[in-house]
């Protein structure tokens, strides 16, 4: 695997496989739509074998630039969920996926109970007025976190 797919901040977690994909593994996006699907999900699953990453292991959000946050299980594997933009799991060889253009990707991890969570973050230049918090008392992520791995102790996040 290319050095620079690896996020350095978690390559050093066990049973953690973070990476980001490049220019050139060029579009991902998947529309749901007949005709703009078969071109990205050729490319998604290139990118994928390049990874060693089984399809039927990954679980993806279709984005729609709100504030949802789901919980994934180990029966989601292989599918797409629609209307969310976080996936939030702790269970094991599951692989999760967003696809971001410009707005930022976010992965939160509690490594006490290896609870990962990956959020579509809506940026400014986005039409939406719901947008992520990390207010404890506001955020959808910190509190799927908590109903997940209960309070987290320690927490690690990596963003662009």
């Amino acid at each position: 695997m290319e050095k620079n797919l690896l996020l350095p901040k978690f390559m050093k977690l066990p049973n953690i496989l973070a990476v980001i994909s490049l220019r050139e593994d060029k579009n991902m996006k998947v529309y749901h739509e007949t005709g703009k699907d078969m071109k990205a999900l050729i490319n998604r699953r290139k990118f994928l074998n390049k990874l060693g990453m089984p399809e039927n292991k990954v679980v993806s959000a279709k984005s729609i630039h709100g504030d949802n946050v789901e919980i994934v299980l180990n029966e989601d594997c292989g599918s797409y969920i629609s209307e969310t933009d976080g996936l939030i799991t702790n269970q094991k060889n599951v692989y999760l996926s967003i696809t971001v253009a410009d707005c930022l990707p976010f992965i939160i991890f509690e490594p006490l109970k290896e609870t990962i969570c990956l959020i579509h973050w809506i940026c400014t230049y986005c039409r939406s007025d719901k947008y992520f918090s990390f207010r404890r008392d506001k955020s959808k992520p910190v509190q799927a976190m908590m109903v997940i791995a209960g309070m987290p102790r320690e927490v690690k996040v990596w963003s662009m």
